[in-house]
């Protein structure tokens, strides 16, 4: 648990280890053999994500499918970063219009003058 503790505290998780975090763990260093070199790498890369755990078991997950179990391999590929939206792109968004006349819009509202209070 300490260890995963260290991990979480670099990643700015303020809460107690539990039982998803061990499996996490367990999974990465008994199931994959991760070393906790590559590990700490990992979480390097993950620090100031907005869910950076699940971004560093992403990132895991990658390097374990690629068959990569050195920093230096790492290093060498892609992360999991997101594209970037275009800082002048346009979005462009279907929707359905409507037009409503007077009267039905006005049949939406209660007059206030016509409630009794």
């Amino acid at each position: 648990d300490s260890t995963i503790c260290q991990i979480l505290q670099k990643l700015g998780i303020d809460r107690k280890v539990n039982s998803i975090d061990r499996k996490n763990y367990k999974t990465w260093v008994v199931d994959w053999k991760i070393n906790n070199e590559l590990i700490n790498y990992a979480v390097d890369l993950s620090i100031g994500k907005a869910n950076p755990f699940p971004y560093m078991n992403k990132i895991l997950a990658n390097w374990h499918q690629n068959n990569i179990s050195t920093v230096a391999e790492a290093k060498k590929t892609k992360t999991v970063e997101q594209p970037a939206p275009k800082a002048n792109a346009t979005v462009t968004k279907s929707y359905e219009h409507r037009s409503y006349s007077d009267d039905e819009l006005t049949a939406l509202f209660d007059n206030l003058d016509d409630i009794e209070i």
